[in-house]
């Protein structure tokens, strides 16, 4: 986060006053070109848990959701989402909040329907995360 918080930083100041942290350090410079994008091109960060949306919110940026999860699960967690972005716990990252979130989603067709649901279901078990057993 320390980098990415001065990232923004690089693209927005002029010049880009430096930094010394404990991951990350940059001396005083400007960084050219500028994006066209002001104040920068907007952040996000890839979500799979809800923690990371969570994480997501409170640095106001946007979370495209890589979780299959039923409707009304997915409503909650957007529901949430911008709740905290809305919220005082939001302390944007960046020079801007990018409050986006999306949700990964399935369906399956056939004009028959439970063709479509045979391999709807097949798909989600393909996609599902599957411990690793090690012998």
């Amino acid at each position: 986060m320390e980098a990415t918080e001065h990232i923004c930083n690089m693209l927005a100041m002029d010049p880009y006053p430096g930094y010394s942290g404990q991951y990350f350090e940059m001396p005083c410079r400007n960084i050219v070109p500028k994006p066209v994008q002001r104040p920068h091109p907007a952040v996000w960060v890839a979500c799979s848990q809800r923690e990371t949306i969570r994480m997501a919110a409170r640095m106001g940026v946007g979370a495209p959701t890589f979780a299959f999860v039923d409707p009304t699960e997915a409503r909650s967690w957007v529901d949430e989402y911008y709740s905290i972005i809305k919220s005082e716990e939001c302390a944007p990252i960046g020079h801007t909040i990018d409050p986006n979130i999306c949700m990964v989603s399935s369906f399956s067709c056939h004009k028959e329907r439970e063709v479509a649901v045979r391999r709807g279901l097949r798909v989600l078990q393909l996609c599902a995360w599957q411990p690793v057993r090690v012998r």
